[in-house]
Parts: structure tokens; sequence; C-alpha cells
């Protein structure tokens, strides 16, 4: 069939399932059962907000600025006028205050405010002044802190370079290090929350480079860090807290200035290789940061979105940085995040021949089909009313386009000047799920109004055989649903030649080990149908996401090793056995099996015993690759991210500089390696616990590599233990970026209480290494 036969064909038949959903939503309205959607001002949480404000133009050794200190104090008037933070919520360091010593003095001391409540109140820390590099020493102390050149970067507070008297003699005042910056904001964030936004306008790799006129002025020569700068600071105790304080199994990823990917939130005016630049006494980044916030209300932004409305002048090289775990978050707040991952950006209105159409940033990557449908929105924030619905026409290299479908609505697109939206899964097209209903009532419910109103976005069907469903549902005499895996996997449609996908079909994997639950822990009353809708939609967004397969074998772009890795009393880390062990089980086994000896991962994180594990992707690649790893539960649903690569504004994310490359940061650069949970300064190691009650869980880790920087928190979805939300994930649509390969690890964790020789293999799991 022709593409664009098929194409009408799908739309045909997605039109048809919209228009009835449409005509149940608008029968419910009429019954009073639908609610009016609010906005996102009615839900507008009190700010709560602690802000240390650090400018500094006047410097004694280094060129001077002419914008830190006017950007600094326009930053606090924006804070107290337009958040109302009165003045004992805000802290200032100007010019001859911000020394090194009070600069790290005020950074400390966050952790004792009682003003802060943990948890509670967000700290903004914001810094406007010279950033520099330095060679990262060649100390043994510094082992650990890998970065992608093999320079970290520096913050330079009024007196850096000046000679000053010593116990000694005589020293050079240093410039802060990242990694002391990150030491404090993980101690920070352990003590108060991570509700932690830290700003920096100033270049934090190319030098020293803020210039009036708009040119560059920067230091040739790289400055000098003693190996034992900070020593104190990043003592033993905090490099445990650093590796170790983390709530479950995620791990955190970056270098430089957002070490600690889950303490905080970090906006950079440029990446590595770039100049911070002011004009007229002005920073560019501090600029478009406070237009931005001043033209969309702070309630109605997430950091994310926030880097959206961004404006750049197009003639500077300078290309924003967003980095963190949680920047979707609302802006200084804890909420909005599970709604807003659910949100994908879209833009680029345009009329041709009588229809309009929009761009979409998302593609094959993360799930997308043409003939999906989405809502479209003004606002990545939950409660916000959906403007039109568009429908997936085609498919692009990193962006796919949508035709608006309702004639009504086209107006307010007409005369919007914002050009940027938001886009939602509403129903998808070419994937469904079968299950099995031993229940003759909910059988009848879900025969006769399977999504009943509630948007479900992979359609599901009911048959009558168990062998033919992925999902059976069973109601015991208690009026509970219990939910088990069915015999088949709707989801898989091939098998890739090299790929480790065998126990994945069919649901094998969950059938071998007689020990793991055929049943899900999550039970809701019969009654309760539309958690139960809920939770089928959950296991079909899990299921396809991890059944998903990419074209290209991963091993043409890198080569991944994973470790068991073992805590020494000195808190350092070591391999232990073979580093390919662990993965060379794949192509026989299918699986890893880890042994798990406590349920507890606080025992675990306590325990020199307890066996951690991280991997080593290496770029076998003559360019810049991007990394992303995924987290996928297989006892609770939930898809969490361990790590990705940062985000930037809307022009410069997906476009390439004037050098044809793209200018957000990578830690995998050409021909170059990178640890996740070896090195102190990328990634902590993973620890696994078992569920009480189980003998045997299983997990999936998930390898994305990219050629292009994309955003993957679309695909996550929050445990079914937490309570299943609407909108916490998203499918988006269509074809390729330029090149990307994904590797699928299952793993198989079995309880066990295994003494652990020297070479780190356990008894009773020859696999385990």
């Amino acid at each position: 069939m022709h593409a664009s036969a098929l194409f009408h064909q799908q739309l045909s038949v997605v039109m048809e399932n919209l228009n009835n959903i449409k005509l149940r939503n608008s029968s419910n309205a009429q019954d009073g059962q639908a609610k009016p959607e609010r906005s996102c001002e009615d839900t507008k949480p009190p700010l709560d907000i602690f802000a240390l404000i650090i400018g500094i133009n006047s410097y004694k050794c280094v060129p001077k600025l002419g914008g830190a200190v006017p950007d600094a104090d326009k930053f606090e008037t924006f804070l107290r006028t337009q958040l109302g933070i009165p003045p004992d919520g805000i802290k200032n360091l100007r010019d001859e205050q911000a020394t090194r010593s009070a600069v790290i003095r005020e950074l400390m001391a966050l952790k004792d405010n009682t003003r802060i409540v943990k948890n509670k109140t967000a700290i903004i820390i914001y810094y406007a002044g010279h950033g520099a590099r330095a060679e990262r020493p060649a100390h043994p102390d510094w082992t650990d802190w890998r970065t992608a050149d093999g320079n970290i970067e520096l913050l330079c507070p009024v007196d850096t370079e000046m000679t000053l008297p010593t116990e000694a003699g005589s020293a050079k005042v240093e410039a802060i290090p990242d990694r002391t910056i990150s030491c404090l904001l993980r101690n920070l964030s352990s003590t108060k929350g991570n509700n932690i936004t830290l700003i920096l306008d100033c270049c934090h790799s190319a030098g020293l480079n803020r210039d009036p006129n708009g040119r560059t002025r920067g230091l040739d020569k790289l400055l000098t860090v003693s190996a034992k700068c900070d020593s104190d600071i990043v003592s033993l105790e905090s490099q445990r807290s650093m590796r170790d304080t983390f709530s479950d199994v995620s791990s955190e990823a970056h270098e430089g200035f957002c070490t600690s990917w889950d303490s905080h939130v970090l906006l950079a005016a440029c990446s590595r290789s770039q100049s911070a630049m002011e004009k007229n006494n002005e920073g560019i980044f501090t600029s478009a940061l406070l237009k931005a916030m001043k033209k969309v209300p702070v309630v109605g932004l997430t950091y994310k979105s926030l880097m959206d409305h961004l404006d750049i002048p197009a003639d500077y090289e300078q290309t924003p940085h967003l980095d963190g775990k949680h920047i979707n978050r609302r802006l200084f707040s804890l909420s909005g995040e599970a709604t807003s991952c659910s949100m994908t950006r879209c833009d680029s209105l345009k009329h041709v021949d009588g229809q309009y159409s929009l761009s979409l940033r998302a593609g094959f990557i993360q799930g997308v089909t043409c003939g999906s449908i989405y809502d479209i929105y003004d606002t990545d924030l939950p409660k916000s009313a959906p403007l039109a619905t568009a429908v997936v026409s085609v498919g692009q290299r990193a962006s796919s386009s949508c035709l608006l479908l309702s004639p009504k609505e086209r107006s307010f697109f007409r005369n919007s000047g914002a050009g940027l939206w938001y886009a939602r899964l509403s129903v998808t097209s070419g994937y469904e799920l079968f299950a099995y209903c031993n229940n003759p009532i909910l059988h009848q419910t879900f025969s006769q109004d399977p999504d009943g109103g509630t948007n479900l976005r992979y359609p599901f069907h009911l048959t009558d055989l168990r062998d033919n469903a992925d999902i059976c549902l069973e109601v015991d005499g208690t009026n509970l649903v219990s939910f088990g895996r069915g015999e088949t996997n709707s989801f898989f449609k091939r098998e890739k030649v090299g790929s480790y996908f065998g126990p994945v079909k069919q649901n094998h994997i969950f059938k071998k080990f007689p020990n793991f639950p055929s049943l899900f822990s999550y039970k809701p009353l019969a009654s309760d149908v539309d958690e139960i809708r809920n939770f089928l939609d959950a296991y079909a967004h899990f299921t396809y996401h991890i059944t998903m397969q990419s074209s290209k074998d991963i091993q043409d772009l890198v080569s991944i090793e994973m470790h068991r890795l073992k805590r020494e009393m000195n808190n350092g880390l070591r391999i232990v056995g073979d580093p390919g062990d662990l993965l060379s089980v794949l192509a026989t086994d299918g699986f890893v099996t880890i042994t798990v000896a406590t349920e507890s991962l606080d025992y675990a994180r306590n325990s020199n015993d307890a066996p951690r594990y991280g991997f080593t992707i290496r770029n076998r690649s003559d360019r810049k690759l991007y990394p992303h790893i995924l987290f996928f539960d297989a006892s609770t649903l939930e898809i969490d991210v361990m790590y990705t690569n940062m985000t930037s504004n809307r022009e410069k994310m997906w476009q390439p500089s004037r050098t044809e490359k793209f200018d957000v940061d990578t830690c995998l650069e050409a021909n170059s390696e990178v640890t996740f949970g070896l090195a102190n300064g990328m990634v902590r190691p993973l620890l696994f616990s078992i569920p009480p009650g189980q003998e045997v869980d299983i997990s999936f880790i998930k390898i994305f590599v990219t050629t292009e920087p994309v955003d993957l928190r679309s695909i996550l979805q929050p445990s079914i233990e937490e309570g299943i939300q609407r909108g916490a994930m998203l499918r988006y649509v269509c074809d390729y970026i330029e090149e990307w390969a994904s590797m699928t690890i299952p793993l198989v964790l079995v309880k066990q209480k295994p003494s652990l020789s020297d070479d780190g293999r356990s008894d009773g799991s020859a696999s385990d290494s």
C-alpha cells in the first residue's frame, strides 16, 4: 500500500477513535461527571526562597568586568519585586565582599541556616563574574575526578590570583574548583533537600571572557589549582556522602558544576567551549533569563520551559545549558515534574495548502508512530486546558510534522506570536494491548467502553484466551483485581540479529524463574475501573519501551562494559573480577544475574561488602556522542532516568553551530571513554535491593547513544506503588535522528547472602562478577 494511502487509512481509524472519546467526554460533562481543568494560576504555590547572589566586576588581578554587578543587582530586584522575597531571604556578595573565603563561607552557611526549611524552602545560588578552567592536578586525590578534556572548571572570586601572606610565607589565591562546589551542594542537598538552583553567568570552560562591548576577552593560559585545594571540604566523609547518599537504585551523573546530578538544577550561560558575553554592561544570559521570567509568570514555568523561552541573539555563539535530574519541576519548586515530563515542545507553525502544521521535537527513539493524536498546550505544566489536537503526518530526521485537526481552534495559532507550544500523547497508533479478564462484569464493562473516557494512550482489546493475552486480570473473593503477565508480548515485532531480546519475547524472562512473583503487588478494587485502565496503560507503556529496539547495532558506535565494584576501607572503589564478565553472559543466557544480600538499601549503603556496579562506555567513532541510561523496574513498572544529556534552549538544542557541530556539551567526546559508577566526579555506583518477601526480582537497564542531543524524559513513568498518574510519560513522533542505537540489559536479582572472595565471585552465582 502506498505510504500516503496507508497514512490516511490510519488517520481515518484514529479520527473515529477521537470522535468517540469526544462524544463520551461531552456526555460526561453534561452529566456533571467531568470537572473543568484549572489553569496553572489556580494552583500557584507559595514561594519560599532563600537566595545567595554574587556579582563581581572589580577583580584585583584579572580583567575587570562591567556587567556582572548590575546583573546581580537586577536579579535581586526581580526576586524582591516580582516574587516578593523579603530582605532576610537574600544574602548579597558584591565585588570586594566576594572573596574566596567569603564565598565558601556563605555556601557552607546555607546548610545551617534555620530560615531554610528542608524540602520546603527553595535555595537559589546566582553567580555573575569570571569563570575559568585549570588542568586537573596530577595527584591521587584527584584521580576519581574525571572530565571530558582533562580540565576542571572554576569560579573566580574577587581575589583570584592575588598573592596573600600565609603561615608558610605567601601564596596565590586559587579560584574555586567545580569539585568544591559540587561537594558543598551535595552536602547542602542532604541537609536541606534538593530544591536547589545554581545559576552561573560566567565562562566556566573557555577562560575569562565577559566583555562590555560584546567582544571576547579572556586569559590565554589555564589557571593553576593545587593538589590539596579545598581538601578539608572534599574529605573522606564528603566523598562517601557523594557516593552513597541516594534513596533508590538511580545513579547520578555529570561533570563540572552539575556533578551532583540529583542535588540541584544548573542553569549555565554557555557550553564548555564558548564564552559568556556581556554587552552594554549586562550579561546576554542574565538579560534573557530575566526577560523570560517577566514575560511568563514563574508559576507557569518549569526549568525546561524557561530554557525554551530564552531568546539569545542569533549573532552570539552562546548556548545556554540546563542540567540536573529534576529540570521538569516547576521553577523554584518541588512540584509539576511528573506531568511536565509527559510534554514535548513543538513549534514552527506553518500553513500550507489550507492546513496548519506544527513541528514536534521528538522521533522514533522516544517511541513515535505516525497517525497518533496529540493534545496541544501553551504550557508544559499540569491543569492547563488543551488548545487543539493534532495528528502526526510526516516523520523527519529529528522532528515530525503534525496536522492540526480542529478548524475552530486555528484562530489561536493564527494570532499567537509565542511560536512555542507543548504536545502530549492522546491516542497512539500502531500498537495495542491484549488483555484477558475472568470477571464477567469487568469483561462486559471493558467490551462496551474500553477507555471509559480516560484517554488511554495505548488502546487495549479483550481476548478470551489466556495464551493470546499480554496481561491477565483475575478478580478474587475479596473483589480485588490481580494482574499477571500473559503468554505473549504484542509489542515485540522482530528480533534484530545480534540482539539479546530472546528473554523479552513472549515474556520468557518472567516465566523462567519460578520464584519471581507471577502477580503484581498492586491490586485495585474491581469497582475502580479507571485505576484498572490506568494500570493497563502503564503496563503497555513499560512493555513498549523495554521491547523497542534500534535498527543500528550499538557496538558500531560504542563498547560497553559492566563492572562489579567493591568499596575499600578508605571508601575507594575497585573493580573485582574480569571487567567484561558481567555482560559476556548476555550472548548465552540473555540476562545478567546479580546476587543481592539484603532487602534494605540503607544497610547496603553502609556495608563495604555490598556489591556495587558501574559501567564504562567507550566511543569508537570520530564524533562526539550523547549517552543516556534508563532504569526499568519490572515489579513496579517504574521507568527512571539515571543519566541523560544536558539541555539547551530551543534555538540551540537541535541546530548545529557555525562549525557544523552541536554545542550542547557531552561527556563522551570522539574516541574517548566515560565511566558511570567508578569515578567520583561522574556517576555514583549502583546498589540494588529486592522488595520485601521476594526471592527474585527483574529489572532492565537500557543504554542509548545518539549523535545529537535528545530529550528522553518523555519515556519516564512513576512506580505503580506510588499511585498511577496520567501524564507521567509520552511517546512522540516519527522517523530517525541522524543516528542512534540502544542496548537493553536484563538484570535478574537473586536474594542470597554469599561470602565474597577477593575475585568478587559469590558462592552459588557464577555469573555475578
